[in-house]
């Protein structure tokens, strides 16, 4: 079962893209037939898109191509890109002016507020994006691998761009559709690149693909040796066309239930986890010590536990965002020191996702604080990269106050913890989630 938060985003993306394919389509109809309520249509279903999510930044991008490739004269080029501009201007306004979006994320970023690294981020994202839209591979593979790991994927993908460059060279000086097609996919992958590489961001980019191969398939298949300007690409048609199309309309098909799957097996663990979880923690502060990934197994945990039924506690934060063992020691009556293993580089930040809730740019420092209602946590110690190494975490109640509650994981299985003597030293053992039974073949060694 995968967990509602990944089955909403999945949503977004359907959504966001139908609205947005629409809101072309009204748009193309106002530009040949010039009936108002076509562009009204369109700028309704364009906001709509974008109201679903920034997948609908990807309409934006045909839109803009289709004005800038069909348009004829600066004139009318401008008047098409209005309206799309202005209901972009809008959803801007209102995104920036209700603090939506990530700020200060490893794995997100904010375009507006972080151009230059952006910007970095797309020389990488962006041709691993593009072996996803254009080859069996998925970008999400980019998200386990290291950072050297990445670059040399992205070097792969900038030799697969300049390759499909040279094959659609010649379609696209003399096809306005392919240059509208082209374009579109080209922009729509823009706004992708401000999170980690994932095919389920690639639809729209998708729309611009089918519309390519199309072309290139007419190409091949009306590419007579009588055309002189055809020879030089008449062996690379021959190929090419068998090739992607193998690779689109029959690869792509067979994968895809593994893709899904694969969603699947980080969501199950993380419902059992969330089921499991302690009948001593309804309606008391919780801490989750040793989570597994915090955003599978402590922000989903309440919401899956509220549509089966089952207790919450008042309140339930996690004290580290990945499966890492600690060693920790109670200082006194309220507070508890935690030390991450030292051979973990990226310490309390470890996992897939440790940086989703800070950058690798925003190194903490020795002697940071950061208080939330219910504790204050120190940094004693960091490691090479600027992650905290050792946290003193300073409760605002005895740690043996029944309004307490700490959980701690012993591989998958989250289990009740009862705080140690003051000055009594305990160990925890590195847990296991979803992304490591994904890493391990999707076998599940450690039911519940």
């Amino acid at each position: 079962v995968a967990t509602r938060g990944q089955v909403g985003r999945v949503l977004q993306c359907v959504v966001a893209t139908a609205l947005g394919l629409a809101a072309l389509a009204a748009h193309l109809r106002w530009r040949r037939d010039g009936r108002t309520r076509f562009v009204l249509a369109s700028a309704l279903l364009l906001a709509g898109a974008l109201a679903a999510g920034e997948m609908g930044l990807g309409a934006v991008a045909f839109l803009a191509s289709a004005a800038l490739v069909f348009e004829k004269g600066v004139v009318r080029k401008l008047v098409a890109l209005a309206p799309p501009m202005v209901v972009s201007t809008i959803w801007l306004g209102v995104y920036s002016l209700g603090r939506f979006g990530a700020h200060g994320s490893g794995l997100y970023i904010d375009p507006g507020s972080e151009p230059l690294r952006f910007l970095g981020a797309l020389a990488q994202r962006g041709p691993i994006l593009a072996l996803g839209a254009w080859t069996p591979l998925f970008s999400d593979a980019a998200n386990v691998l290291s950072r050297e790991q990445a670059w040399g994927l992205a070097g792969l993908g900038a030799l697969v761009v300049a390759t499909l460059a040279a094959l659609f060279g010649p379609i696209l000086r003399r096809d306005a559709n392919a240059r509208f097609f082209a374009l579109g996919a080209l922009l729509a992958g823009v706004p992708a690149a401000a999170t980690n590489p994932s095919n389920r961001l690639l639809v729209l980019v998708g729309f611009g693909v089918a519309g390519l191969l199309a072309l290139l398939a007419v190409e091949r298949f009306s590419a007579g040796t009588d055309a002189p300007r055809r020879r030089s690409v008449a062996w690379a048609l021959a190929w090419a066309v068998p090739i992607l199309g193998f690779f689109h309309l029959f690869v792509a098909p067979l994968m895809t239930p593994w893709y899904a799957a694969s969603i699947a097996q980080l969501g199950e663990p993380a419902a059992r986890s969330a089921r499991a979880l302690p009948v001593e923690i309804a309606g008391r502060d919780t801490y989750a010590l040793n989570p597994p990934d915090y955003l599978l197994n402590v922000s989903f945990a309440l919401p899956i536990r509220a549509a089966e039924g089952l207790a919450n506690p008042r309140r339930f934060r996690g004290l580290a965002a990945g499966p890492i063992g600690f060693e920790g020691v109670r200082i006194n009556e309220r507070t508890l020191e935690l030390f991450a293993d030292p051979e973990v580089e990226h310490g309390f930040l470890s996992g897939p996702l440790g940086h989703l809730f800070r950058g690798e740019d925003r190194a903490v420092r020795v002697g940071e604080s950061i208080a939330l209602p219910g504790f204050e946590a120190t940094v004693l110690e960091v490691s090479a990269s600027g992650a905290p190494r050792r946290v003193s975490f300073r409760f605002d109640r005895p740690l043996d106050d029944p309004s307490l509650a700490f959980v701690a994981w012993r591989g998958e299985r989250p289990t009740l913890w009862r705080p140690t003597a003051i000055g009594q030293p305990f160990a925890l053992e590195p847990s296991r989630g979803g992304f490591e039974t994904l890493a391990a073949g999707g076998s599940n060694h450690d039911q519940l």
